[in-house]
């Protein structure tokens, strides 16, 4: 309607209005603490909801037809235009939240997500930026893809992830790497990863990001994908190509790491990464890991491809660093043990 944020903002007296709309007045006092709604909002005088102080970070029963009322006020009111194009890093970014969740149907609905973006996305041996094709995707949409694919591996111990996930590192590498693949004989090979692939042909110039702006460089995330892909199957070749962007990068990483969080971030796995392998189906021990927040681990499960699955007892537990593991852990307390020493 011509005025920024008039679709999801509000002062006082709209929410009366929207309450005693719904014959909800007795709720006011209660709907503007949770929600902090002020006479003089942070957002040109007027207010963002957001949870107030000491509101439970779910909204109360006894606040739920007030809740109804204001979203449904908001619903009537002029809503901005909307972009319809499906973008392959967003949507893959989504992919792995979902994947993370350690939630069911969220898990469910990052799969369905995954594979509708194969389909959508790719054609012709590209990869697309939209479902309309219209634009090569970029290093960022590749990366975050590869990345997702990591979190369906980490979620399923399904195998074909990990082969999607190769096929995706293939891809960057021909189309986005700077010069000579590094290989363990020559670690210290070419100059990282473009931003877009060389099937742009109408650039005068190919960018490079890697500082982090409002969402992580594809230096980063290219450098943490192929990390955590690497750790996976246990490919040393792989692994030489992430720690040779964690290089390329290394002066800033030193002089200011403010400016490269997310590669901060990917250097964990590239140069000191831990695999906790729980071979076969999943059970406490695997349970137990992906409710912890590990630092520069990925979770080895399934009976796939992966050497670190080999000659793997099913109900045991294997934390392992550069593919030498510590003694077999059988319960969680043991498990525990391990996983501090892994992470120090």
């Amino acid at each position: 309607g011509g005025v920024e944020g008039s679709h999801v903002t509000w002062i006082p007296r709209e929410v009366r209005d929207a309450l005693h709309h719904a014959g909800r007045l007795d709720d006011l006092t209660a709907t503007l603490t949770r929600w902090r709604i002020e006479s003089s909002g942070q957002f040109e005088g007027r207010s963002i909801p957001r949870v107030g102080d000491d509101e439970p970070f779910l909204t109360p029963p006894s606040l739920s037809h007030a809740h109804d009322a204001l979203r449904r006020a908001r619903a009537a009111r002029i809503q901005p235009g909307r972009d319809e194009k499906v973008i392959l890093e967003w949507n893959a970014m989504l992919a792995s939240a979902l994947l993370r969740s350690d939630d069911d149907e969220f898990t469910s609905r990052g799969l369905e997500l995954m594979t509708t973006l194969a389909s959508t996305h790719f054609s012709g041996d590209v990869w697309w930026r939209t479902e309309q094709h219209q634009a090569h995707a970029t290093a960022s949409d590749v990366a975050w893809l590869l990345d997702a694919s990591v979190d369906a591996f980490e979620a399923t111990g399904d195998d074909s992830w990990l082969m999607s996930g190769t096929e995706l590192a293939h891809y960057l590498l021909r189309h986005y790497w700077d010069g000579t693949t590094p290989t363990t004989t020559s670690p210290h090979e070419g100059h990282g990863i473009f931003a877009q692939s060389d099937l742009v042909t109408d650039l005068s110039i190919r960018p490079k990001e890697i500082f982090d702006g409002a969402t992580p460089s594809s230096h980063a995330v290219a450098c943490r994908a192929l990390a955590r892909l690497a750790l996976c199957r246990g490919d040393v070749e792989l692994l030489v190509v992430a720690q040779r962007l964690v290089e390329v990068a290394a002066t800033i990483l030193i002089s200011h790491p403010g400016a490269v969080p997310d590669l901060l971030d990917a250097a964990g796995f590239a140069l000191d990464g831990v695999e906790i392998v729980v071979p076969g189906a999943k059970n406490v021990l695997s349970n137990h890991v992906r409710s912890l927040a590990m630092p520069r681990s990925v979770l080895i499960t399934g009976s796939g491809s992966s050497p670190l699955l080999a000659n793997r007892r099913a109900d045991l537990a294997y934390v392992c660093r550069g593919g030498a593991c510590q003694l077999p852990a059988s319960n969680v307390d043991q498990l525990d043990i391990q996983l501090q020493r892994a992470s120090r």
